[in-house]
């Protein structure tokens, strides 16, 4: 009972203002949405890759979600490098790149902000209270949690509400 308490005390304790504005940066791309994640938040950022493309219209791509491209580079260079090469090679002007962290500390997580950066891709980042990063994005949602499982219905659920509000503004 006590995860149930504090999966509710988390979601009402969400930012408003933080989710209307990745509303907005997600609203307002132009190009692809390149969406990354890593270990289980890469399955979150598949699910929202999804739900953003069919439901609410959106041009979107999953950094890593091709196994051989994503081991190519993780062979060739270093895993680190591999979701913020893939997205070297395909980012246009227009894109975005919207990140999903739990700790926001995964050094490709880090690489891919980096890497959307020095093409002047706009970043935003989906974590938590965990997360403590040198590599500020754009705009930074947290989930005022720091159990992972927490945050990951957090996040889940943040994917689902921005799906519902980006299908009514159509």
């Amino acid at each position: 009972m006590k995860y149930f308490q504090e999966l509710t005390t988390a979601l009402a304790r969400l930012d408003y203002a933080q989710l209307e504005a990745l509303r907005a940066f997600v609203r307002d791309c132009t190009g692809t949405l390149w969406v990354c994640g890593n270990g289980g938040s890469m399955a979150t950022a598949q699910h929202w890759a999804c739900d953003l493309s069919k439901a609410a219209g959106r041009r979107v791509q999953t950094l890593g979600s091709n196994p051989a491209v994503l081991t190519a580079w993780a062979n060739d260079n270093d895993y680190a490098a591999a979701l913020g090469a893939e997205l070297s090679r395909l980012a246009r002007p227009g894109d975005r790149l919207l990140c999903i962290s739990c700790s926001g500390a995964s050094p490709n997580i880090h690489w891919a902000l980096r890497e959307a950066r020095a093409r002047d891709v706009p970043v935003a980042l989906v974590t938590s209270a965990l997360y403590q990063g040198d590599d500020t994005p754009s705009l930074a949602v947290r989930v005022p949690a720091t159990h992972y499982g927490i945050i990951e219905d957090c996040h889940l659920a943040i994917g689902h509400w921005l799906t519902e509000r980006l299908r009514n503004d159509r």
